[in-house]
């Protein structure tokens, strides 16, 4: 803990100097250090230097980017009253302060609730300029270690001298007795049970013995385990062959599962993760979205029990602290988790595993802007260990090095025995009647024919909320975001219009501010307005939905997915959070409502993105003995990213987009780096981005393409005008330099934002 000004801020000892490099008089005291070994391993402390050299960020953010929110200090301010000042020299509000101060120190927290945050910090000052308070701080860990204090038998104590106790203090035999029956006890039950003075009785007369002893924080209620585990296939058998061999002879080449839906790729990582735990070593398991967790979680508890740990953000603060100390105390040697878990600190790691490694949920979308799927690879370099990457749809980057030879590939394309590939129905939707805007008939007939046989269902709609917009029928006004260039969309939940990008939230107005007309038109959909319209033909017992918005509240995703997996005749309707992962045997049916969203974007990635979508999502259906079908609703059945969809054909999509990739030098054939430049001010926005722009051309580092500055598609955000600009490169590490140089470079009134292999070009 260091001193800054008036407070204390948590600092990393990453290395011990002989000799400083600036004056010792200018050199601050540590005030405390509050661990007593290193935080974080050698090998970890490895990856965080690679992860702020590569993503160009600070590399005291990475390290506090890798440590769980409870693990972390915070600091509380405290004041306390020294004098007591004259009150005619005081206002209002400084005269309270001292009157409550009077009757003890208090948290600066719990006196802005007393007297208000307007102008509180003001009148402190002024108060302790005068000699009248003090002010301290404190620091803590967030979720600091809960223990429990427990009684057991002393050494010397057996049912001969429990029976002699017994004829002169029953009460003090019965608890030693039941100690003896039961093992030992919490104090505080035994208390409850005996009595206070018996347990102190028996502490004093040393016939018990009182200790600490460490409670861990359990997140089993927010997780569903998985039941039933498929025999191995032929092409589970030679991939298994694969990793084995692998293992044994210490190849750390990464390897690549490509398996098409449902051909039992997660029966492969278990039995790796089972061969690498026989031989001592530890397991990482990433999947990209909490939503995948509870699945996943229960395969992995019913081939290793408790040696299972969790890390995601989802669970509090104390829950994953508790996890992630017990990982690096080696008390548990398996870890699974979404993006952040590629830090967690499994001791002696010997393999990591990527399912779904194409999804762009692995890119950290806040600094460091590093991909977890990627850094799986260096941290298997810098540990020895093998990685394992899976995917129906692998990235295009991934393949490219699987048989360019950089990977080792692995081919899994049929499904496992009892279960087919779905058919498939693409329905024009230029040519459905007014009504049919939302759900086509072959959708609706197809619904309510699976629901009526006590199958289940999806629907995917990428998309949520009510509807994308209101627009007043009369004048065209449309309510926007006053802090992004954006239209605000309408939640029916609450009556509401929110932002998605920065939560700005108002009230859906009764009347058109512009010209006061009641006339509002509902444009576009959204999952809210998917389930409101189903239960014009579905009992709304039967609709369960999954996005960010229905799964906000602790303990949401595990009773949905928990509620539709035991209900015959359900449907289950969400964002792309139902597209990958999930394995539910009674899903017979999925319906994708809008098979265009995305395909518009403005980015290089938009069509794989649909692609992998499409796929994922259409593998949920028919993954047990019972076909599944899949309906397609699209304004777009010729395109080509549709085509290769309909016929689960990833290899033909990959060899009619790389060309295009190549030609235009964009990944796997370069390195892409995103600049954007931020400010209240538009035009200092621009001239950074332009100045940053002729550095880079001036710099002329091989291999270099910096494309023309631009405005990105959301031009205002969060109440600040951007700009950015778009670097392709095949000189990544000659680059790196110039980037540094430009991270730390002074523009006033603007913020620069640098993202290596950005996923995001909005």
């Amino acid at each position: 803990m260091i001193p800054f000004g008036r407070r204390l801020a948590t600092g990393f000892v990453v290395d011990l100097l002989e000799k400083p490099d600036i004056p010792e008089e200018k050199i601050k005291p540590i005030a405390d250090i509050p661990d007593d070994e290193p935080i974080i391993t050698p090998q970890l402390y490895q990856l965080c230097k690679f992860v702020a050299n590569y993503y160009v960020a600070p590399l005291g953010e990475t390290i506090a980017s890798v440590l769980p929110g409870g693990i972390a200090m915070t600091t509380e301010q405290t004041i306390s009253l020294i004098s007591e000042p004259d009150p005619e020299l005081l206002n209002k509000t400084q005269r309270r302060i001292i009157n409550l101060l009077k009757e003890g120190s208090i948290k600066l927290a719990d006196l802005a609730q007393k007297v208000g945050r307007r102008g509180l910090i003001y009148n402190l000052r002024k108060l302790e300029r005068i000699g009248a308070i003090a002010r301290r701080y404190i620091y803590r860990q967030k979720a600091p270690p809960r223990f429990v204090t427990i009684v057991g038998l002393a050494k010397d104590v057996d049912d001969e001298l429990i029976k002699q106790i017994e004829a002169r203090a029953p009460k003090q035999a019965a608890l030693l007795r039941y100690i003896a029956t039961n093992g030992q006890q919490q104090i505080e039950k035994l208390r409850k049970l005996f009595g206070y003075s018996v347990v102190k009785a028996l502490t004093d007369k040393g016939f018990i013995t009182v200790s600490k002893r460490e409670i861990f924080r359990r997140s089993d209620g927010w997780l569903q385990p998985r039941t039933g585990i498929e025999k191995l296939t032929k092409s589970q058998e030679r991939a298994i062959t694969e990793i084995t061999r692998a293992l044994s002879e210490g190849d750390h080449k990464p390897i690549l599962i490509h398996g098409v839906t449902a051909s039992g790729k997660t029966l492969v990582y278990l039995e790796a993760a089972k061969k690498v735990r026989a031989m001592g070593r530890g397991v990482l398991v990433l999947v990209p979205e909490v939503a995948l967790t509870p699945q996943m979680w229960g395969a992995m508890r019913e081939y290793f029990g408790e040696d299972v740990a969790v890390l995601h953000s989802y669970l509090s603060p104390g829950e994953r602290s508790d996890a992630w100390r017990r990982i690096r105390r080696g008390d548990i040697m398996i870890a699974l988790g979404a993006r952040s878990a590629i830090f967690a600190p499994v001791k002696n790691l010997g393999l990591i595993i990527v399912d779904e490694e194409q999804d762009q949920s692995y890119k950290n979308g806040r600094p460091p802007y590093y991909n977890a799927r990627d850094l799986a690879i260096v941290r298997g370099k810098i540990e020895n260990a093998l990685v394992i990457l899976g995917s129906a749809t692998p990235s295009m980057e991934s393949y490219y090095n699987a048989i360019t030879g950089k990977y080792k590939l692995i081919e899994m394309p049929e499904r496992v025995p009892g279960s087919k590939l779905p058919k498939v129905i693409v329905v024009d939707m230029r040519r459905r009647k007014r009504d049919e805007w939302l759900f086509s008939n072959v959708a609706v007939e197809s619904i309510k024919d699976h629901l009526a046989r006590g199958e289940q269902v999806i629907l995917m709609l990428n998309r949520r909320g009510y509807a994308n917009n209101l627009r007043c029928v009369e004048c065209g006004y449309i309510p926007r975001c006053p802090n992004c260039d954006l239209t605000l969309t309408y939640h029916r939940a609450g009556d509401l219009l929110k932002c998605h990008w920065c939560d700005y939230t108002t009230p859906a107005p009764d009347r058109c501010p512009e010209c006061g007309s009641e006339n509002f038109k509902y444009r576009g959909k959204g999952t809210q307005r998917i389930e409101l319209t189903l239960y014009d033909f579905v009992e709304p017992e039967r609709v369960f939905r999954v996005d960010s918005d229905a799964i906000s509240k602790r303990g949401a995703l595990n009773k949905i997915l928990r509620d539709f997996s035991e209900k015959n005749g359900a449907i289950l309707v969400g964002t792309q959070m139902v597209a990958k992962g999930h394995d539910f045997a009674g899903v017979t049916l999925v319906v994708v409502l809008d098979a265009d969203v995305g395909l518009a974007i403005p980015d290089f990635r938009a069509s794989e993105r649909v692609f992998q979508l499409l796929t994922q999502v259409a593998g949920r259906a028919g993954r047990a003995e019972k076909p599944g079908i899949v309906i397609i609703q699209t304004r777009h059945p010729d395109s080509p990213t549709v085509k290769f969809a309909v016929e689960h054909d990833y290899k033909k999509f990959f060899a009619k987009t790389l060309p295009h990739r190549q030609m235009l030098l964009y990944p796997p054939f370069s390195r892409l780096i995103r600049i954007i430049t931020t400010s209240k001010d538009h035009e200092l926005a621009e001239q950074a981005i332009r100045k940053i722009h002729r550095w880079i051309v001036m710099s002329s580092v091989p291999g270099t393409i910096p494309l023309a500055p631009t405005k990105p598609p959301i031009p205002k955000l969060r109440g600040e005008y951007r700009w950015h600009l778009l670097v392709k490169t095949t000189q990544i590490k000659k680059l790196l330099p110039l980037l540094r140089a430009v991270a730390k470079a002074e523009f006033k009134n603007v913020k620069v934002r640098i993202d290596v292999d950005p996923y995001d070009m909005m």
